[in-house]
């Protein structure tokens, strides 16, 4: 199961801010633990910049190893439509030191990224697909192609005027393909995601469940999803003016 909390949002004028903790865990308890930051550069509506810094320490056999990251980041929002589609992204590069591990790794992550909005400040589906390639061997890495992260994602967002938070119950599942030694193997997620805004900063909070895990709670997710969206569709639950004013006025462009 994975779990994450962070926060992103605007420190001064054109400047944004990113905080992130994830910490992943199996039947044997906390595996995995990562934590990130950032600071990103607003050019204008549709193109940020972010620099960033990771840092994950890995639990396995009783044996702990630090990688650590230096990330940079073009992120991308609504550059181009087809249709009611919007399209966006970002190309991201890292430079990777890995704990017993000589040199560095080199690491370029781009990520296409489709919006379809089913209603103005309402649902959305959203589908993204990432690919990892590795460039050179350092730190301990495979040259080459890596893997593949594909994203779908349906979100039914709603906004609280009174308390000026942004709500959604997304289905988010992940489907992660590895290159290793000519072999392909598949790690399905499921997870649901609880996001707010106060003050103009992008907080939330995941959890991802995977394996058998992923399956259980799927239909449960998918339920609680159409539930708030009919909610948010009927005409008796429509946005205030000043509820969707505020919920247009926090969109930032993360690095995640």
């Amino acid at each position: 199961m994975w779990t994450s909390v962070g926060a992103s949002g605007p420190i001064s004028g054109k400047i944004r801010g990113s905080i992130d903790s994830i910490g992943r865990f199996d039947g044997g308890g906390l595996y995995e633990w990562v934590i990130s930051g950032a600071v990103g550069y607003r050019i204008n509506d549709h193109v940020t910049l972010w620099a960033g810094y990771v840092h994950k320490t890995a639990y396995a056999n009783n044996v702990t190893s630090i990688e650590q990251r230096a990330r940079q980041e073009v992120a991308f929002e609504d550059i181009a439509r087809i249709g009611p589609v919007r399209i966006g992204g970002r190309l991201r590069v890292e430079e990777r030191w890995v704990e017993a591990w000589p040199g560095t790794g080199w690491r370029v992550r781009p990520q296409l990224k489709l919006t379809l909005p089913l209603r103005q400040d309402g649902p959305a589906l959203v589908a993204a697909a990432e690919g990892f390639v590795n460039l050179g061997t350092g730190a301990g890495q495979r040259d080459g192609y890596d893997r593949t992260r594909v994203a779908r994602r349906a979100g039914a967002a709603r906004q609280s005027p009174a308390a000026r938070c942004r709500l959604s119950a997304p289905i988010d599942t992940r489907r992660r393909h590895r290159q290793r030694r000519n072999t392909r193997a598949q790690f399905p997620l499921v997870g649901t995601q609880l996001p707010w805004n106060p003050g103009g900063t992008r907080c939330g909070m995941r959890m991802l469940a995977t394996g058998a895990a992923s399956k259980s709670i799927a239909s449960t997710i998918t339920r609680s999803v159409v539930s708030l969206a009919r909610s948010i569709t009927s005409p008796t639950s429509q946005p205030s003016p000043s509820g969707a004013s505020a919920a247009r006025g926090t969109k930032t462009n993360s690095p995640g």
